[in-house]
């Protein structure tokens, strides 16, 4: 149990440690948002898009597979998660980069699924845009 625990706090604190340091979340003075016609635009934004309730909120819907516990080789643990948020607040898509371990992206498409969002927003006008954040599973060893 208490490697489980360990586990759970490994992926919590490089998810927020990588969440703090990603540009896309903490950059107030322009972010990659979908244009319109299918090309990425740069753009100002006072409000970046993110989950309700925080990254607290949204790591907690983070967990180790339980297939993967003791298995030696899990292939791929480590991407950068692209979250796609329509100006409504609804998750349009999720890609991975590169791609990880299936059971690892089951997890992370899980916990986006569960969060609600709000949009980026340029003077009070919400817009479709991207959230992107590193990931890294890593079991913990004691």
């Amino acid at each position: 149990m208490k490697q489980l625990q360990h586990a759970a706090a490994a992926i919590l604190l490089m998810l927020s440690s990588s969440i703090a340091a990603a540009g896309t979340v903490n950059t107030i003075d322009s972010i990659v948002s979908y244009g319109d016609r299918g090309h990425f635009v740069t753009r100002r934004v006072d409000t970046p898009p993110g989950p309700i309730g925080g990254t607290g909120n949204f790591a907690s819907k983070l967990f180790y597979p339980p297939k993967l516990r003791g298995v030696s080789n899990v292939g791929p643990n480590t991407c950068v998660v692209s979250v796609l948020i329509e100006k409504g607040g609804k998750v349009a898509s999720i890609s991975f980069s590169p791609r990880m371990n299936p059971e690892f992206e089951a997890v992370v498409v899980g916990a986006v699924r569960a969060c609600r969002w709000h949009p980026a927003s340029d003077r009070g006008t919400p817009f479709r845009s991207y959230y992107c954040f590193p990931i890294d599973f890593t079991m913990l060893k004691r």
